[in-house]
């Protein structure tokens, strides 16, 4: 399948938090904005460039939020779509499930074919320029060599 490869976990995920980790850290960051607090503040004049610094804090606090909610970014293409398809019915999920699962599974021989391919490539090359160093090669062996 053509978006196989684009459905492969190359990095290992942060584990979501459960709930009690989510409410201690909301718990912290409550009690660090009240230490911090200083009510001074709300008392400075406000100026158009803070209002467009305002503006531009939200666009992008929006945007985030956005982010957020659809799990971005997700290198996993396949997983995003089974998830977040608004218009796919249950079989076509599973079927990108499938298909991702099955991605995955050889994603490692893929690796390491690629490895020892560009090994042997890279080792031939080197034996070739070696010899035809040493004169061992001629120069039309070395040109037919490169053409291959």
């Amino acid at each position: 399948h053509a978006l196989m490869e684009q459905g492969v976990n190359r990095y290992s995920h942060p584990e979501k938090p459960n709930l009690a980790v989510e409410l201690e850290r909301e718990r912290e960051r409550a009690k660090y904005e009240d230490e911090t607090y200083n009510d001074l503040w709300r008392t400075l004049p406000q100026t158009d460039a803070d209002d467009q610094d305002i503006d531009e804090i939200q666009r992008k606090m929006r945007i985030e939020e956005r982010r957020a909610q659809f799990g971005l970014p997700e290198e996993n293409l396949l997983y995003f779509l089974e998830k977040n398809a608004p218009a796919m019915q249950l079989w076509e999920r599973e079927i990108l499930r499938i298909v991702r699962n099955i991605g995955q599974y050889f994603y490692p021989q893929k690796q390491t074919k690629v490895m020892n391919e560009g090994c042997a490539c890279y080792v031939h090359y080197s034996i070739m320029n070696s010899l035809y160093d040493k004169g061992l090669v001629s120069e039309g062996a070395m040109m037919e060599f490169i053409d291959s």
